[in-house]
């Protein structure tokens, strides 16, 4: 859901009930790939894999309900497919969204060689591969600007990073321009911790090219922080018996990051 920061500068707030159209203006992503059903969800049209995925996620895959989005339902109309699911900024007066790409190779077992190859490139070309962790984008309200307002990052700009800058850019996300939010540091991390306990032990999916996305009110930091793993397009049974090792890696850098900002 990279796109979901694009979408967020539509719905910053509750949308009328009868505001159900394709969202304006979206600038990444497939063009209309979100729709606003409801005013707490949202629609996306995704692929043959997402969509299966989330059709397994009410009972074969229901032990990581509480890791992803809310989910409604699943159904094809003119030959696409789509996903009802909650919107996470929904009911947040200024919302606050980090997309964090997760896993040392974003690569799926369904890629062609030369796709495989082409992603690899990439791969090394950022923090994917040294950190496991990528920012593809993130929307934070600043009160210290003049006047206050939303700090804005791409894909680009994720993409730039390096091991030894993005602990430091990532930063940014957690506080108000100034000061950290430390309520929201230390409540993301109590999400991670419970993410990487299920993850340390679950044999049964790896996931490439999935995102964390983070989600907090900077009108009200203290109230709930949002983490919900997102992006299943490339989701696959794991039949080694082994476990998502590219993923965990990104989770213990990603809470080694978050823990750093405390100290």
């Amino acid at each position: 859901l990279e796109e979901y920061l694009h979408y967020a500068e539509q719905y910053t707030s509750a949308v009328p009930d009868h505001q159900y159209n394709i969202l304006a203006n979206q600038t990444g992503g497939h063009p209309g790939a979100f729709t606003k059903p409801q005013p707490d969800r949202i629609q996306k049209e995704v692929s043959e894999i997402e969509f299966v995925f989330y059709g397994r996620l009410q009972h074969q895959y229901d032990f990581m309900r509480q890791f992803a989005p809310t989910f409604f339902a699943v159904h094809e109309e003119d030959g696409k497919k789509y996903v009802e699911m909650a919107d996470l900024t929904y009911g947040f007066e200024k919302p606050c969204i980090m997309d964090v790409k997760m896993g040392t190779s974003t690569g799926g077992e369904d890629a062609t060689p030369e796709k495989q190859q082409s992603m690899q490139k990439k791969d090394m070309g950022s923090t994917t591969h040294s950190l496991g962790v990528r920012v593809t984008g993130l929307k934070v309200w600043h009160q210290s600007l003049t006047p206050p307002g939303y700090v804005r990052q791409t894909k680009s700009w994720g993409r730039k990073l390096t091991t030894e800058s993005l602990p430091t850019s990532m930063r940014c996300f957690f506080t108000d321009g100034e000061l950290l939010h430390e309520v929201v540091v230390q409540n993301s991390l109590k999400k991670l911790t419970q993410l990487h306990r299920w993850m340390s032990v679950q044999q049964r999916l790896r996931f490439f090219s999935s995102s964390l996305l983070f989600v907090y009110d900077a009108a009200n930091p203290a109230a709930e922080v949002r983490v919900r793993m997102i992006d299943f397009a490339h989701v696959f049974e794991i039949k080694d018996n082994g476990l998502d090792a590219g993923y965990l890696t990104g989770l213990n850098n990603l809470i080694g990051i978050l823990n750093a900002y405390l100290t």
